[in-house]
């Protein structure tokens, strides 16, 4: 993709998804994205057949890494990273010959390379099964406006040196909106002597988090409304660190630097940041560190606001030669009812989230709390967090897990757990006292590997873990009860499938294999 049979001539990403209803609004003649009658798929050269039509049947997000992805009410989102895509080049950019003067291209000559870019479109997949997707935004290829301000500011006002004079580069000058990619409106940055796009929304960026949080509230007459909000935070972008005259030059992948900013969304569309770019101080900007929305206990008397936790994580700045990598702990409550109810449109189709909302029924840009400077596990990017919520199957005992990750240097295979309560210490795995649970619905132990609690047949989860010196008929896959859709776990032993048969050890011991080491070596 995006070629193929049906076509001779290869064609750029944004021609590929030119149907996506995004842009179809803005063709001379959008009746090129009807749905082809079956003959095109045959003949694409057949009269009233067009085959962008066909292509929008098979769009989806390009080739990336460091995304984002989150499920909702039976719906994926795809967020941003770090894209392959094929792109046009301007016949202005294209060379030919070395000698006296341009070569010119043939008629129709179309030039095309692979771009690796950063971005922030949102792609949604509503069929529960990710075969079919459509996209929400296009983002922007322009920075959001603190990025701009704070790192693409080349001039400022003689008179008052507060407000910038020139800001962005010469591709962001603009007239009007439609001069923009994607979502980038048109503006004057705070006194600025010419308009500029300025992404409404994140920048393009990579190794941010995405979670969701699932609020809903019930009224006097017991009905019941719920909407899910899905966050971004942080994550890397670039920015542009030259300039030449009074405009900044150079590629806009040149210069990493790590976002501390939070966005909000309750469509994939339209978003509200509530926590700016600061560059400095409280909560630091990074990337490729992970992040859970953990839900209130309503069974209590007071349930605690749900929160948004932050763990750890990788630094980044211009600046700097060198990245920190992190092993703080942060979060920031999040108001369990959605907006609607504290702006009283819930009854309304939609009802879209407002800058004003900031602070009263959204967090606020100071509500980040530290809950813990320096965690015992090292400082890491890259790793994995798993939430296990409080249920009645676990004896309402919530625990998180951070798996993994790496500091440049190395990479972990150590796993932590914690309560998420400030006065409890993490656990490392591969030791006795790490809680555990076994057993069935009437016959359940939960607790400590080191207690006074009677033994089990067994045993505790430590002795399963394989290293290299365990012998090969540990080799087993095991397969975890799955929860279902009210997230209730069915309790049992979880399924142990040997990976090897008898035979096979067998035949292995016979060659003097008898560890897993030995099979590595």
């Amino acid at each position: 993709w995006p070629s193929g049979p049906k076509i001779s001539l290869p064609v750029s990403y944004h021609e590929w998804i030119i149907c996506q209803d995004f842009f179809r609004k803005s063709l001379v003649n959008p009746t090129i994205c009807d749905n082809p009658d079956p003959v095109c798929h045959e003949n694409i050269t057949a009269p009233g057949c067009h085959v962008e039509g066909i292509w929008r049947a098979k769009n989806m997000w390009s080739p990336r890494r460091g995304h984002g992805v989150v499920a909702s009410n039976n719906t994926i989102y795809v967020v941003g990273g770090r894209s392959r895509e094929y792109a046009s080049i301007n016949e202005l950019n294209t060379v030919g010959g070395i000698q006296d003067r341009k070569v010119e291209s043939t008629k129709d000559h179309r030039s095309l390379r692979e771009e690796v870019l950063l971005k922030n479109d949102v792609w949604i997949s509503e069929d529960g099964a990710g075969k079919h997707w459509r996209l929400a935004t296009p983002g922007c290829r322009d920075p959001q406006k603190d990025v701009l301000l704070q790192t693409e500011v080349w001039s400022r006002d003689r008179n008052d040196p507060r407000f910038p004079k020139n800001v962005g580069s010469p591709q962001a000058k603009c007239a009007r909106s439609s001069d923009c990619y994607g979502q980038a409106e048109c503006v004057f940055l705070e006194g600025s002597k010419s308009k500029v796009c300025v992404c409404p929304m994140f920048s393009p960026r990579e190794h941010h988090a995405v979670t969701v949080q699932h609020s809903f509230y019930i009224d006097e007459n017991n009905n019941t409304f719920s909407e899910d909000y899905i966050y971004v935070v942080g994550g890397f972008t670039n920015v542009r660190q030259s300039f030449c005259a009074d405009r900044s030059c150079g590629a806009l992948d040149g210069y990493r630097i790590a976002m501390d900013d939070a966005w909000v969304s309750n469509d994939g569309v339209s978003w509200i940041q509530f926590k700016p770019f600061s560059s400095s101080g409280g909560f630091r900007g990074r990337g490729a560190f992970a992040a859970l929305t953990a839900h209130s206990n309503l069974k209590v008397k007071k349930p605690e606001p749900d929160k948004l936790w932050i763990f750890g994580g990788e630094t980044a700045n211009p600046k700097h030669n060198d990245n920190e990598y992190l092993n703080d702990v942060w979060y920031v409550n999040l108001p369990r009812e959605p907006c609607c109810r504290a702006n009283g449109d819930c009854q309304s189709e939609h009802h879209p989230l407002r800058s004003l909302d900031v602070g009263v029924c959204l967090p606020g840009p100071f509500d980040w709390v530290q809950s813990s400077p320096n965690t015992p596990w090292s400082g890491r990017s890259g790793h994995t967090v798993v939430h296990e919520p409080p249920l009645t199957s676990n004896k309402f005992m919530e625990r998180v897990y951070i798996i993994g990750g790496g500091n440049g240097v190395e990479l972990f295979s150590d796993v932590w757990s914690w309560s998420l309560t400030a006065n409890d210490t993490w656990n490392k795995d591969f030791d006795p006292r790490q809680w555990y649970r076994v057993g069935d619905q009437s016959n359940l132990f939960f607790g400590p590997g080191e207690s006074d609690l009677p033994p089990f047949e067994y045993g505790t989860p430590h002795q399963f873990y394989l290293t290299g010196e365990s012998d090969i008929s540990n080799l087993v896959r095991v397969h975890l009860p799955m929860p279902n859709r009210n997230y209730f776990v069915n309790i049992s032993i979880p399924d142990r499938i040997p990976l090897v048969t008898d035979l096979d050890i067998e035949i292995m011991r016979s060659l003097d294999i008898h560890k897993i080491r030995d099979i590595a070596e």
